[in-house]
């Protein structure tokens, strides 16, 4: 009888100790992942980011080249908001002081959501650093996103303005990424439980 109990003892301590190494196997690798993944995401859009607005400003910066900086007046502004919309992006214009001098959505400004100044680090390596570009990721309330800026030049290399282009993520589509892989994840390691039995 003593026998018989320990072997069942030794059976079962087999059995926690094998689901419990799945188990912890499962969350590192799950949490390891999922860190990959959030980490993957904001680099594309990052990436994504830079890459629109090194192509509209190199298109503006051709077009100041060509025919000097233009003035603000409605219709620059009607052939900027047009810009915006080909790329279907939203543009900001700084002079070098950081101050707005044209958004394609003013009523942001407007309502105080966001100061019209130019945000501060991005001045600082922008104007003072004089680096090529500068992303920074932001927030309005529970809403994030990244905001990317690149000096604008003239025909002598020289800055004249700042272009800003603020990228609002789609959260959604990210969330229902890891959805799905957080599902695919649950429906292996169920597999891995039943062959385990």
């Amino acid at each position: 009888l003593m026998i018989s109990s320990n072997k069942m003892l030794y059976k079962t301590r087999i059995q926690v100790s094998m689901v419990s190494a799945v188990v912890i196997t499962l969350l590192i690798t799950g949490i390891i992942t999922l860190y990959n993944i959030s980490e993957q995401y904001r680099d594309q859009q990052e990436y994504t980011v830079l890459d629109k607005i090194t192509k509209i400003s190199s298109g503006i910066n051709k077009q100041i080249v060509d025919f000097g900086m233009p003035n603000l007046d409605e219709q620059a502004e009607v052939a900027f908001n047009s810009l915006a919309d080909l790329n279907g992006v939203d543009l900001n214009i700084f002079d070098l002081n950081g101050k707005l001098l044209h958004s394609t959505q003013p009523k942001i400004y407007e309502n105080g959501l966001i100061s019209p100044q130019m945000n501060a680090l991005a001045y600082l390596f922008l104007n003072k650093l004089q680096k090529s570009e500068f992303i920074n990721r932001n927030r309005i309330g529970n809403l994030s996103y990244i905001a990317a800026y690149v000096p604008l030049r003239n025909s002598k290399s020289e800055v004249i303005a700042y272009l800003g282009l603020p990228y609002f993520t789609n959260e959604k589509d990210y969330q229902e990424r890891l959805g799905i892989f957080l599902n695919a994840l649950i429906n292996v390691y169920a597999l891995v439980f039943v062959a385990i039995g």
